[in-house]
């Protein structure tokens, strides 16, 4: 399929106020650092977008969550934030920023379950996940896997300690795996799991430094946390929703004023194996939830994937708004956002007028590949802009609010 219209555009670095210039890379609120995730936007992304085209009170959804930044960061911004994800990891994640607990309360819920944990034998364990932990650790992951399971599925739980469950569930999947001193895993990245073949290679190759850690379970969460709760929530905050739909079956109980959403990238990503070991602490194959999720090199599949999307999308919003989907160019394909916005253009009954694609270009030294690929993997994103309807002027962006203009470093947040 050849690109065959042209739309306005814009480079991201030109919009005023833009997250590329007005900001370092790391600004954010300390909530974004509960679990590190591949192919997520960065929270000042999200900051820009929802600050400078919703407004206080606005509902602002997200279809394809991840680890759920846009609509924490409407939270945040006194909006009502939901999000959507097929994927139970991203389900999870997105739960938990947009009901976070209050820190006491969190503190003490740990307590209680550090007084209750029992042992747990690991000999149903895959070996595969034997493979990434030491045998205490992994005894202590698995009583905590346990307890957030019974808490979740209480029938008379209150509205607290599901809050809570959810959050130390989110923490965990969080510390998994990772490099940093509360990582529960071999020394391994924070976004992804490295599939077991590889690693044993890396075992065998380097035993003395590839050693799983013995740690204290309920230690390492209590770290995390604390890096997590660093920022106080600011006044503004709103408590939002989370889904675990098809977005192309996406059906709520409400409208929404503005989307904000990054889809899978044609061909580029297998979400379900990149947190594979994350999908078995929740209880899942990640065998069973790839075959849920849109990943194909197929054009024709891809659009009617989205041809439902868009409909669906074009039903939720309010009148006068406005869509933004973030999709990057793939390697040897015409760039997705141009086969959206043509998708829109053509359709008879999608609804959404094209208003323009900003173009984002990606900081390659942000990325993490495997061996020698700096020139792998998405080289520019771009924002594909929707209309419904007339959508007001734009307001000003503010970057000082409060807390959330602290900037994070790496070691602090565990994300690379």
């Amino acid at each position: 399929m050849q690109q065959a219209m042209t739309y306005p555009e814009v480079d991201a670095e030109r919009l005023p106020d833009s997250w590329k210039t007005s900001v370092p890379k790391r600004w954010g609120h300390s909530l974004h650092t509960v679990c590190s995730r591949t192919c997520s936007f960065p929270p000042r992304l999200a900051h820009y977008f929802i600050e400078r085209y919703s407004k206080r009170g606005d509902t602002v959804f997200d279809m394809y969550s991840g680890k759920g930044t846009a609509p924490l960061e409407a939270c945040l911004l006194g909006r009502r934030g939901i999000g959507n994800d097929i994927c139970p990891d991203a389900f999870a994640l997105t739960y938990a920023k947009t009901h976070p607990p209050a820190k006491l309360s969190f503190f003490r819920y740990i307590e209680s379950i550090r007084r209750r944990l029992k042992k747990v034998s690991t000999s149903n364990v895959p070996s595969n996940v034997k493979l990434y932990f030491e045998r205490s650790t992994l005894e202590q992951i698995l009583a905590l896997q346990e307890m957030i399971q019974s808490h979740l599925n209480d029938v008379d739980k209150s509205r607290r300690n599901f809050d809570n469950a959810m959050f130390l569930q989110a923490l965990m999947l969080g510390i998994l795996h990772g490099r940093t001193r509360f990582s529960l895993s071999l020394p391994l990245p924070h976004s992804f799991a490295m599939s077991p073949s590889y690693v044993r290679k890396k075992v065998e190759k380097e035993p003395t430094k590839f050693v799983a850690p013995k740690r204290n379970v309920i230690e390492c969460v209590k770290i995390k946390a604390n890096y997590v709760f660093k920022d106080p929530l600011p006044a503004t905050f709103r408590r939002g929703a989370a889904y675990l739909m098809n977005a192309a079956d996406v059906n709520l109980n409400e409208t929404a004023d503005m989307i904000l959403t990054s889809p899978p990238y044609f061909t580029a990503h297998t979400y379900a194996w990149d947190n594979w070991l994350r999908l078995w602490f929740l209880g899942y194959d990640f065998r069973e939830v790839a075959s849920r999720l849109l990943h194909t090199d197929r054009e024709d599949v891809y659009l009617s994937h989205f041809t439902k999307v868009l409909k669906a999308s074009y039903n939720l919003l309010n009148e006068n708004t406005r869509c933004f989907i973030v999709v990057g160019d793939v390697k040897g394909h015409v760039p997705t956002a141009y086969l959206l916005a043509d998708l829109v253009e053509k359709s008879m009954d999608i609804g959404f007028t094209v208003h323009r694609i900003i173009n984002d270009a990606i900081d390659q030294r942000c990325k993490y590949l495997y061996g020698d690929n700096s020139h792998a993997g998405i080289q520019k994103d771009r924002i594909l802009e929707l209309h419904k309807g007339e959508p007001s002027e734009p307001s000003t962006v503010v970057w000082t609010l409060g807390n959330q203009s602290r900037f994070l470093s790496a070691t602090e947040t565990g994300i690379c």
